[in-house]
């Protein structure tokens, strides 16, 4: 029972950790690609798992890759769709 406390102690402490530096990802549509802008959602996946596409590796498990998303509304080329703590 102790060690179960020690750990979740370590745990919680993590947790505090990693929220006090908040991760900003920016993401911009190259104009070679020459489409209008667009309305939808930019979605960003990370995952542990260089050998499959992190979009194959999504499950329901603990070893899932993570998605965030941020919905845009005529994203082109001078627009920037930013994931973060805010959205």
């Amino acid at each position: 029972m102790k060690l179960l406390r020690c750990a979740l102690a370590l745990a919680a402490l993590g947790s505090l950790t990693a929220s006090a530096h908040a991760l900003e990802l920016s993401v911009r549509m190259s104009g070679e690609l020459g489409l209008e802008p667009l309305d939808g959602r930019v979605l960003v996946l990370i995952a542990t798992d260089g050998e499959r596409e992190p979009r194959f590796q999504v499950t329901w498990g603990v070893g899932t890759a993570q998605v965030f998303g941020v919905d845009v509304e005529g994203f082109g080329e001078s627009s920037r769709a930013v994931v973060g703590p805010d959205t």
